[in-house]
């Protein structure tokens, strides 16, 4: 499905550059970092000659045994019966390319937030009823990736924990490739329409610029997930 998200409001900060210190900012090709740091392919600073960025001290949340959900920051305050126990959301209401999109959720609290990873229709459902009626008729990126690789429209979905995508959180004949006309077909993401008559996923190029749903649940990203994003050719980083 072919959608044009618009983003409705710009809700920012800046960022001092005394005070920046490496992999706790995010940047693009849009958004380079400051000073002498370096955007690396993770989309965070690095200092010059530095790759990687390390876990949480303790480890806990990078690998999310620990994790509780009194962890996830305070802007994380979208809260659905079905997944109270685990998750808490927040929107994001500027469009931008779903990595980039993903670089401002995993920045939030490093290997416990991301791109909301839709596990049901009853979650898709709940979240839909809850965006609607503030901001109607977005397309919100999600934690679901196709392989570049893939060989079909249908084939090598994978949410962002690696874990195959329900097939019932598509929308009717989703995914399609808009009938063989999007471009990149085997390069796509998942994006929720919440209109009321719909409210379920459909498979979108990258080069689109959706709002987004970030999730915290204290799931890292996948290293498969993680690669089909950075393999997308449509990524520039």
């Amino acid at each position: 499905m072919t959608r044009v998200a618009l983003a409705l409001t710009v809700i920012g900060g800046c960022y001092d550059p005394s005070v920046a210190l490496p992999c706790t900012l995010t940047c693009s090709k849009e958004v380079p970092c400051p000073g002498d740091l370096i955007c690396d392919t993770d989309a965070r600073c690095h200092a010059p000659g530095v790759q990687g960025c390390p876990a949480p001290a303790d480890g806990s949340i990078a690998d999310g045994r620990s994790f509780q959900l009194s962890d996830c920051p305070a802007n994380y305050n979208v809260s659905i019966a079905s997944t109270a126990l685990t998750s808490r959301y927040r929107l994001i209401t500027m469009g931008a390319p779903y990595w980039s999109q993903e670089a401002l959720c995993a920045a939030d609290l490093p290997g416990a937030t991301h791109l909301l990873i839709p596990e049901n229709v009853q979650e898709m459902i709940e979240l839909s009823q809850y965006i609607e009626p503030i901001i109607s008729g977005l397309a919100w990126a999600t934690g679901v990736v196709q392989s570049p690789t893939a060989a079909t429209v249908s084939s090598d979905w994978i949410r962002f924990d690696g874990v195959a995508v329900d097939p019932a959180i598509w929308a009717s004949g989703e995914p399609d490739d808009n009938d063989g006309n999007e471009a990149n077909h085997s390069s796509q993401i998942g994006e929720i329409d919440t209109r009321p008559a719909f409210q379920r996923m459909y498979d979108q190029t990258g080069d689109t610029y959706p709002v987004a749903i970030c999730e915290c649940d204290g799931k890292p990203i996948s290293a498969t997930a993680r690669m089909y994003i950075e393999n997308d050719p449509n990524n520039p980083n």
